[in-house]
């Protein structure tokens, strides 16, 4: 039977070992590549509504190198987030553009899913300052932007994933707010989400779109 100490000792070496073994940038470097496109689901939760919202739909990179999303339930409409503006388009014929500059949480969700689907997630580290807890089987991976533009909406964009998968991205904001993205990568997973009690980025961006004259000065 293993004495006090070397049991002690034992175990101590058994969390290091665990500790090292998590590395969020090792992590980051490798997550398997998403595909061209990805399916998700989209939880938000508000005091506006009854019941939680839940949006479904596809991400991809077009060819000039914008990111669309397309959703499909409970409505069709296709939001296009280019270098410098987010465009806004349904099925009814509605269509408005803005500058990107005025939903700056957006331009933060528009980097890492772009970074996600181009298998470069390792490159956030110049826009985020990268944290984690859990393991390399079980991870979260908080992301804090640097930008103060930014950082002034968005408190942080949580990831959650196992080995080598990414299964959601949650966005944190500032007031409290969440906004989940479950990803679907055909596997059966087991992510924990609370989710705040305001909805997010959609019903901000509809405001701002649906404004005929936009205001003079930016948010």
């Amino acid at each position: 039977m293993m004495s006090g100490p070397l049991l002690l000792l034992s175990l101590l070496l058994n969390l290091n070992a665990q500790s090292e073994a998590f590395d969020p940038a090792f992590i980051l470097a490798n997550l398997e590549q998403q595909g061209e496109q990805i399916q998700f689901t989209e939880t938000r939760i508000s005091g506006l509504l009854s019941e939680p919202l839940i949006v479904r739909g596809s991400l991809r990179r077009s060819d000039n190198g914008d990111l669309i999303r397309e959703t499909t339930s409970p409505s069709q409409e296709t939001q296009t987030l280019g270098s410098n503006f987010v465009e806004l388009r349904r099925s009814s014929g509605y269509r408005r553009r803005f500058s990107l500059d005025r939903a700056p949480e957006l331009a933060a969700l528009r980097t890492i899913l772009l970074a996600l689907l181009d298998g470069q997630m390792h490159t956030l580290s110049d826009d985020f300052s990268i944290s984690g807890v859990g393991s390399s089987v079980d991870w979260q991976i908080s992301l804090a932007p640097r930008r103060d533009l930014i950082a002034e909406r968005l408190d942080k964009i949580v990831l959650l994933g196992q080995t080598t998968r990414l299964n959601a991205l949650v966005l944190r904001f500032e007031d409290g707010s969440e906004v989940k993205t479950q990803f679907d990568t055909g596997l059966e997973t087991d992510t924990e989400f609370n989710p705040g009690i305001d909805a997010g980025i959609d019903a901000e961006s509809d405001a701002e779109i649906s404004t005929e004259s936009p205001p003079s000065s930016t948010p």
